[in-house]
């Protein structure tokens, strides 16, 4: 489960606001797996939508490892926005599924412990 304790460990920006938003959407991710797969899809889409209208920094990490790649490889470099709707494309297609298979093990293993 996402804790807001864990979310300092993978994200970081001098902007309050953006934590701020980072912190929500990390709660409403939250909520939305405990409400169930179809919930968790649409705050996926969502998020997915959100992606659209933000802005990134002019070179990120990612941005510089992915030239470097598609530099080898002869090929243009996606941007920011390309591969982050990429990797959400692939979470909102695969996530409910495999959520719903955790809970499920979850489950489980709490009714095992209770016993």
């Amino acid at each position: 489960a996402m804790v807001d304790c864990g979310l300092a460990a993978v994200a970081f920006s001098n902007s309050e606001a953006i934590m701020a938003q980072l912190h929500e959407g990390s709660a409403r991710l939250k909520l939305a797996a405990k409400i169930g797969k179809e919930r968790l899809k649409e705050v996926l889409e969502g998020f997915l939508e959100e992606l659209q209208v933000k802005s990134f920094s002019a070179v990120s990490v990612d941005r510089q490892l992915s030239n470097m790649i598609c530099s080898d490889m002869g090929s243009a470099p996606l941007s920011d926005v390309e591969q982050i709707t990429m990797i959400m494309l692939e979470l909102v297609a695969d996530l409910p599924d495999h959520w719903s298979a955790h809970v499920m093990e979850q489950r489980q293993r709490q009714l095992v412990l209770a016993v």
